[in-house]
């Protein structure tokens, strides 16, 4: 079953002489429960792509439909409802918030949506991804790696149908990398969770079940693995 389609989307930076295509005329089609990878030089389109599917950014022309809904009519309201209710954002940076414990980092969208935090739920999901021990810990107390479960942790916690991860391992050694890939996996195929995920390593690229290359804002390869 389809969870997205991009129809003829493009985005664009600066005028004139400065004017960069960060995307041009892409059309794409992600069924639930895909596991893709989205790779390409830098400047090639993947973190603008990645950003107008989590409704971070808007497309200059376009439709995105995200589970049949066209998001690229949402207004900025809606928006911030999409995200916090539908998408789970993993970033290279971790964007914890520092003065908050990491069980109220890990419960802060379901906050912000005046939402209760089941607790159970959020200690089990803490289990899983290695940090219960943390939990009563600040950001700065935690190594990077355990940072990133945190933000993985936080991504998951509304259970959405849809995990972005842009560059989750960027900043961490092989040994966390390897763990953060599992971890990802472990969504994906536990939850059926629909995951993309943009890398500049191969060899990550290759524990997706799809990649998608993008260069000069097009996409150039798609390819099942």
């Amino acid at each position: 079953m389809e969870i997205i389609r991009i129809e003829h989307v493009s985005k664009a930076y600066g005028t004139g002489d400065t004017l960069i295509k960060a995307l041009d005329d892409v059309s794409i089609s992600v069924d639930r429960g895909e596991f893709v990878a989205i790779v390409g030089s830098s400047g090639s389109g993947k973190s603008s792509l990645l950003h107008i599917l989590g409704g971070v950014d808007s497309p200059d022309s376009g439709k995105i439909f995200i589970q049949g809904e066209d998001i690229s009519k949402y207004t900025e309201d809606e928006l911030a409802l999409f995200r916090r209710r539908k998408v789970g954002l993993v970033y290279q940076f971790y964007n914890l918030i520092p003065n908050l414990s990491i069980e109220k980092n890990i419960g802060l969208p379901l906050v912000l949506d005046k939402q209760k935090v089941d607790k159970d739920k959020l200690i089990n999901l803490a289990e899983k991804l290695g940090i219960k021990n943390k939990l009563s810990n600040f950001p700065h107390e935690l190594s990077g790696g355990q940072q990133q479960r945190a933000a993985i942790a936080r991504s998951l916690i509304y259970s959405p149908a849809l995990l972005l991860a842009d560059e989750p391992t960027g900043n961490l050694d092989r040994k966390n990398t390897d763990a953060i890939m599992s971890l990802l996996q472990y969504a994906n195929k536990t939850y059926n969770q629909t995951v993309l995920m943009v890398t500049h390593d191969d060899r990550l690229a290759l524990s997706a079940s799809r990649i998608v290359e993008l260069s000069d804002g097009k996409i150039v390869k798609d390819e099942a693995l």
